[in-house]
């Protein structure tokens, strides 16, 4: 205890308490948000039952914008801002390959990648960022600038948004 209290730098005391009193307290401090690791894949396997193989047609907005209020969509890119903003990231990429749909956070300077989502989900979920930031969800092939502004966890908070066009479809940065 004399070691653990030397690298804390402050006194430690050994308490006895209830099981049950300990998760209430570990509960009340470190609420389990949406974002924790089960409920993130809860929304995946969810945002999994939208037709993969679904066609999409680049010129019907209204498929993409039905896409993109579908309820999982909207839930795991709330999950995807509020854990950004947990983690204090400098930018989110959304950023469509051959392959994978990559998501990565800029955390002091370097990015860290989250588990990606199934790569049918890339149009829908950048047409969502597109929707909040009051782009047109229809022009895909030209950069294209907005903001976000929302309320996470009693912040305010106000997002640049960038869209740029890639070879595999749009990238976005917020």
């Amino acid at each position: 205890m004399d070691e653990l209290g030397y690298v804390l730098g402050m006194d430690v005391r050994i308490n006895v308490a209830q099981p049950d009193m300990i998760m209430a307290s570990i509960e009340k401090y470190f609420p389990e948000d949406e974002a924790s690791e089960g409920n993130l894949r809860s929304i995946i396997a969810d945002m999994e039952k939208l037709a993969p193989d679904a066609v999409y047609d680049d010129d019907d907005e209204e498929d993409e914008e039905d896409l993109a209020n579908a309820t999982p969509i909207v839930r795991f890119v709330n999950v995807i801002l509020a854990q950004g903003v947990k983690d204090r990231a400098s930018d989110i990429h959304f950023e469509p390959f051959a392959e994978e749909f990559r998501i990565r956070y800029r955390i002091d300077g370097t990015l860290y990648e989250m588990q990606p989502p199934p790569i049918h989900l890339a149009i829908p979920v950048i047409s969502r960022v597109k929707v909040l930031s009051g782009l047109d969800i229809s022009e895909s092939r030209k950069p294209q600038d907005g903001r976000i502004e929302l309320r996470i966890s009693g912040k305010r908070i106000d997002l640049r948004v960038s869209s740029l066009p890639t070879q595999y479809g749009e990238s976005v940065v917020l």
